[in-house]
């Protein structure tokens, strides 16, 4: 079926009949039969050109040749090879609302093509073609990060291949880059299999896991380099940083008190906190200030 031009005569094939009864289907006289009448206007029909690459590395799969620097589609059988390349290519032209279902042979040569020049750069092609649609659908819609809102076609495709063994190399490409560019962790599924190590929080995720104030927690963040001065113009789930890097400082986020609470914990009086924070001996993890309009955090 992807192999939808003739690289003798150099036009695309045209169908001449579309025969649903299964006692004919393999009576190839009787079905062309019919339309021998009429092979100039079949011929008219027909598009002008080539074979893409994606049917041209089909063909040669189909006659033994190999290309080992093809890994991601020498990894996928023959069929699956060909609809990645074909999804691909159908995205990345029409974008994440394409509606496939409504495409002619030309379509699917179109999108072929174009998926075949992203899937033979293996990974990173892939990956290229999804921070692209990350960055056109938040520029679009900016509120929804679900991943089918963001992914469109893309994702309902790979979701639907979960019972295919053979569509795994491609779905693991997408999942290894949600998990890096996304605040998913431990609990959360991405095409059906559970996330195990977070790669990267959000203000909202870190809030949620480690009890702290929203607005705290920005301010804190800011303060100790984590996040940066135009992040703080986002919203608190759009604001990302590196999960692993802010770990220990969450985690005294946590549990952090201001300095009359200090005073409290170790019951001394509060001259004596002062006296004590100023000389030095008792010291906040984030140091505050009213230039920094941030109070200071003790662990």
């Amino acid at each position: 079926e992807p192999l939808r031009t003739c690289p003798v005569h150099g036009v695309g094939l045209v169908t001449v009949s579309d025969e649903k009864r299964p006692a004919r289907f393999h009576d190839f006289a009787q079905l062309v039969q019919p339309a021998l009448n009429e092979l100039a206007r079949f011929s008219n029909q027909a598009s002008r050109r080539s074979p893409s690459r994606l049917e041209g590395y089909l063909s040669d799969r189909m006659t033994g040749k190999e290309h080992p620097t093809l890994r991601l589609l020498g990894a996928l059988p023959f069929y699956a090879a060909a609809t990645t390349c074909e999804q691909l290519g159908a995205v990345a032209i029409h974008g994440i609302d394409v509606q496939v279902e409504t495409f002619n042979d030309d379509d699917w040569y179109q999108a072929g093509a174009a998926g075949f020049e992203i899937a033979e750069a293996g990974e990173p092609g892939v990956r290229d073609l999804l921070v692209r649609i990350q960055a056109n659908t938040i520029a679009k819609n900016g509120g929804d990060w679900g991943l089918r809102s963001l992914f469109g076609r893309l994702y309902k495709w790979l979701w639907e291949q979960l019972g295919d063994p053979a569509y795994v190399p491609v779905q693991e490409i997408f999942r290894q880059y949600v998990i890096e560019t996304f605040p998913f962790g431990p609990g959360d599924l991405i095409l059906g299999r559970e996330v195990a190590a977070r790669r990267l929080h959000s203000v909202r995720s870190a809030s949620k896991e480690f009890g702290a104030h929203r607005k705290r927690l920005r301010k804190l963040l800011h303060a100790a380099g984590h996040i940066s001065a135009e992040q703080l113009a986002l919203t608190d789930d759009r604001i990302l940083f590196n999960a692993d890097a802010a770990q220990n400082l969450l985690s005294l986020i946590s549990e952090e008190m201001p300095l009359q609470q200090v005073g409290q914990y170790l019951n001394i009086p509060r001259h004596i906190d002062r006296q004590l924070f100023t000389a030095g001996f008792i010291r906040p993890f984030i140091v505050g200030g009213l230039e920094k309009s941030i109070m200071h955090a003790f662990a």
